[in-house]
């Protein structure tokens, strides 16, 4: 039971300790404690109703319980404790007693990347460029993994893959869904440019920008590889056919070959969320990733069994472009999912969520129109989410939801 009662309020409990550890305690003993008997002095006579409600439903006393809150709210306000908007005393008041009170952290979330598919050359017209390729082609786990080395719903391909472990989404869930850490990427520093000085000795320094840090760089990618090793297999082919390509002894697609198009590099988006799980607060992008090395570690022999040695794999990736924040990072992202995601909301889901006046057709056809659909788009019905696993993730406004 909870009771508002001015007895049990000692304003004075922490008349000694004004600083410390805990800053959790009141600074200002007089107004905080006038605040909080002001709690029990108003609506009492919901005091008695309030405690006798043991079945949880508090509708009746929802002023009260309102009354509460807005004047303890205000009490913290007072001392420095934010409880209300800590945005607005932040930004508003000077701290008069110099602390950093800690106590609207801000709480992270979900972490995600996504790994977009290269798509090299596994055409049903071409040989093997590796005896190794054509080996592990003999296999499932061979299928398996070559699969998300193409773009998805590649008609001409010698990969035979039964549909159960396919997906038409444009981003590779193995290594999204295995990659445990990803390091190294660049900082924003600004050069600087000193003058000589003059007669005095005097300097001054200016700033001449940042330029260099969305360029070329590397990262380290951690992976947990799984049963069958797919994760490293998987990077295995790719730089057997990055090397066979480079040097001549085997080609991309005649497509990419017109155009002047790398087909080994994908892009990497990360996301860090909040504690909701939804918001995005961080993100950037790499562009033009590719992997430089594969471990072979593992095959050092040991007769002592260790039972994680094939379980970690670190793997450097280069990258031509590092994108932070650049808001363009979510409509590329969008223009990736959105046909597909459209894809996957159908029935019911379908019809709650989009209306037909401000999509227009519901057919999908070019050109596509995102930023209709987003005015139509239940956010929190779609997060809702009754499984941990989905299939298509989308970015509405600043929310990263699946459906």
């Amino acid at each position: 039971m909870i009771y508002a009662d001015n007895e049990n309020i000692n304003p004075n409990k922490y008349s000694d300790i004004r600083s410390g550890s805990s800053r959790s305690i009141p600074i200002n003993n007089d107004d905080v404690g006038n605040l909080l008997s002001n709690i029990s002095s108003k609506n009492l006579s919901y005091r008695s109703s309030f405690s006798e409600s043991t079945n949880g439903n508090f509708k009746e006393n929802e002023e009260l319980l309102n009354s509460i809150e807005s004047w303890y709210s205000r009490a913290l306000d007072l001392v420095g404790l934010n409880f209300s908007n800590p945005l607005e005393t932040y930004g508003t008041y000077f701290n008069k007693n110099m602390q950093t009170l800690g106590l609207d952290p801000q709480r992270p979330g979900n972490s995600y990347v996504f790994f977009t598919r290269p798509d090299i050359n596994l055409s049903r017209s071409t040989k093997g460029f590796s005896p190794f390729f054509d080996y592990i082609m003999t296999t499932e786990i061979g299928n398996y993994v070559a699969e998300y080395l193409q773009y998805p719903n590649v008609e001409d391909t010698k990969v035979m893959l039964d549909k159960k472990y396919k997906t038409d989404c444009p981003f590779d869930p193995l290594k999204t869904n295995l990659c445990k850490e990803i390091s190294g990427v660049k900082d924003i520093v600004l050069d600087s440019f000193e003058t000589t000085g003059d007669f005095m000795g005097h300097q001054l320094t200016y700033a001449t920008g940042a330029d260099g840090y969305d360029s070329i760089g590397e990262v380290t990618i951690s992976f947990a590889d799984t049963l069958l090793s797919p994760v490293f297999l998987s990077h295995f082919l790719l730089i057997q056919y990055i090397h066979e390509v480079a040097r001549g002894e085997y080609w991309p697609k005649y497509v990419y070959l017109a155009r002047r198009i790398i087909d080994y590099t994908i892009s990497i988006y990360i996301f860090k969320l909040s504690e909701d799980n939804k918001t995005i607060l961080r993100w950037g992008r790499l562009c033009g990733c590719y992997p430089i090395n594969i471990p072979l570690d593992s095959l050092n022999y040991s007769n002592e069994v260790k039972l994680d040695e094939l379980d970690n794999l670190s793997i450097t990736y280069k990258y031509n472009f590092w994108e932070p924040m650049n808001p363009r990072t979510f409509i590329d992202f969008n223009k990736l999912m959105y046909p597909l995601s459209m894809k996957g909301m159908t029935g019911a889901l379908w019809d709650k969520n989009v209306n037909p006046e401000l999509y227009g057709s519901l057919e999908l056809k070019e050109p596509y129109h995102p930023e209709k659909l987003v005015e139509s788009l239940d956010v929190e019905e779609l997060s809702r989410n009754e499984t941990p696993w989905g299939k298509y993730p989308l970015i509405i406004g600043n929310k990263l939801i699946f459906v």
